[in-house]
């Protein structure tokens, strides 16, 4: 099945600009069934970054492994401590608690921030809200419903 994933990016097309696209051969369909498949089978990489101290971090780490539980996922979660603003720089760290899908910050609007910072992360809980953890999950899992 990996085999699928790996020919179907080598068959896409350039378009002017870079910009790719798969081809629109049956293959190619079925290709992109398979890497769907793939993806959906393939383990996600969460992460919650933090830092000591943060009085949001364990309660974020707990809504999480909620959510998880009742969309019958299991994952294995990365609990990453950052140190310094070095270290906030470096890992893209917008502040405390960040939880992470894929690479994907659980709140979307968030992805294109630039600014990263070493202190609180502002939610209007004090933490990402179950609805973006699920959402966030969903889309790691090609399932945006």
């Amino acid at each position: 099945m990996a085999e699928s994933a790996i020919s179907m990016e080598s068959e896409q097309s350039e378009r002017p600009g870079g910009a790719h696209t798969a081809l629109s051969t049956p293959e190619c369909i079925l290709k992109l069934t398979c890497s769907e498949k793939l993806r959906s089978e393939l383990p996600m990489k969460i992460e919650v970054l933090y830092f000591d101290g943060c009085p949001n971090y364990r309660p974020a780490v707990d809504r999480l492994k909620s959510v998880l539980s009742r969309e019958g996922l299991q994952a294995e979660i990365s609990e990453i401590e950052v140190t310094d603003e070095s270290a906030a720089a470096a890992l893209g760290f917008f502040g405390s608690p960040t939880i992470r899908v894929d690479g994907l910050d659980v709140e979307a609007d968030s992805r294109t921030f630039g600014k990263t910072g070493f202190a609180c992360r502002r939610y209007s809980d004090g933490m990402p809200s179950e609805e973006a953890i699920r959402g966030s999950l969903r889309e790691a899992r090609g399932n945006k419903s």
